[in-house]
Parts: structure tokens; sequence; C-alpha cells
């Protein structure tokens, strides 16, 4: 191979490799835009909600009438557990719009706190834990389900909380 080859193949090879960095970067980019924007969204939807006291679209702390009431107005069911026992006390339901998608919204109440809980079955790209404008956003993934969780309540707490709705839906979804 003569050496102007090798240098074209050299710069070829070059190219490739920054196209395929500057790839990388760009998805890494938008992916965490696209995360930011959802973030955003449910904070706002939280607001919005708690700001014009429409909060609830069904009023109950029983899953069984609020888990059917969200599965008749969506294309999916979405688990509702019960965690009144951990100090989490289910007060209803309603639904949203979350990254242009209708999602069901769990509402609970933790002492003095509302915590609103999105659950869709489509992967949401979030962070596990962020806090922004003031309000505490956890994500976790737990049984076909993305559970994206907004509240002023303390991080650790909102934390825990998801991880027992993600762990313990399937439990409560065998009761259901």
């Amino acid at each position: 191979m003569s050496t102007q080859n090798r240098w074209l193949a050299l710069g070829a090879a070059s190219g490739c490799a920054a196209t395929v960095l500057a790839w990388v970067v760009g998805t890494a980019l938008i992916e965490a835009s696209r995360s930011d924007d959802l973030v955003a969204a449910a904070i706002s939807r939280h607001t919005q909600a708690t700001l014009s006291h429409e909060t609830i679209q069904v009023a109950s702390s029983d899953q069984h009438t609020v888990k059917p009431w969200l599965s008749a107005r969506l294309d999916y069911s979405p688990p509702v557990p019960d965690l009144a026992a951990q100090g989490f006390t289910l007060v209803g339901g309603r639904l949203d719009q979350l990254d242009g998608r209708p999602v069901a919204t769990l509402v609970y109440r933790y002492r003095e706190h509302t915590i609103d809980v999105f659950v869709r079955p489509e992967p949401i790209q979030a962070p596990v834990l962020v806090t922004k404008r003031g309000f505490n956003v956890a994500h976790r993934t737990g049984s076909a389900m993305d559970w994206l969780a907004v509240s002023d309540v303390s991080p650790d707490v909102l934390s825990a909380f998801t991880e027992r709705l993600a762990l313990g839906s399937a439990a409560s979804d065998l009761r259901n």
C-alpha cells in the first residue's frame, strides 16, 4: 500500500470515528434534554393540579375504584398499589398528559404532602432522583410500568416510596 493510500485510509477512519463520537455525544445531549423536559412537565402538571384544586378526578382510597376508573379511560391498566400501611394513603387519581401522551396519575398523601405519581407502560428517560424548582422527582421502573413521582416531600422519602411502588405493584396486582 502506498503512502498516499495509507493517509487516505487513516483520514477515512478518523472521519468515521469523529462521526460516531459526534453521534454518541449528540444522542446523549438529546436524551438529557428530553429527560429535563419530562421532569419539568411532570412538575408543571403537579403544580397546575395543586393550584387549580383539580388534583383528583376520581376520589377514593380504594384501589378497586381507582384502577377501573383509570383503565376505562386509558389504553392500559395501571397498577394501583395500596401503601397505606407504610403511611402513603391513596386519595384518588386523574388523567394527565405527559410527553404528549395520556397518562394515569395516582395521588397519594404522606402526612401533609401530596404526591403525584405518573404511571405509564412506555419507558421514561428520567433520572432516578432530581430536585428542581423546590420539588423532588423520583423515577423507578417495575411491573412493566414506569413510575415518576413528584412532591415536596423529602428526597429520601420520595425515593423509598417510588421504590415501594415499583416493587410492590406486582404483589398488589395479584390482589386486584
